[in-house]
């Protein structure tokens, strides 16, 4: 169970965690410069770590000490995706523009 990453939490100011559950340090952040994102864990029990240009780097417990042992850059060059009108946008910059459908008043 994935308790807490730390590397985007400040040590100046722990967040406030409710009775009977606890913050604890699972992996070493310094590699993401660029800052994370996004944070899932995925059906093989790694810990996904989207960052902001694009790479996303998969954290593994192999000995079950509920610390991260290995890692590896899992993916690169994702950039944004989003859902788009016409599919899926990605790695591009985006602007808004006003839509007119046919029907539109």
């Amino acid at each position: 169970m994935l308790l807490g990453i730390v590397g985007a939490v400040s040590s100046a100011a722990a967040p406030a965690v409710p009775d009977h559950f606890c913050i604890t340090e699972y992996a070493d952040l310094s590699l993401s410069a660029h800052g994370p994102t996004a944070l899932a864990v995925g059906p093989d029990d790694r810990v996904y770590v989207a960052l902001e240009d694009g790479r996303i780097y998969a954290f593994e417990d192999t000995d079950g000490d509920d610390q991260q042992d290995e890692y590896q850059l899992f993916a690169t060059g994702q950039g944004l995706i989003i859902p788009g009108r016409d599919g899926l946008v990605g790695g591009v910059s985006l602007r808004h523009r006003p839509w007119n459908d046919p029907g539109d008043e």
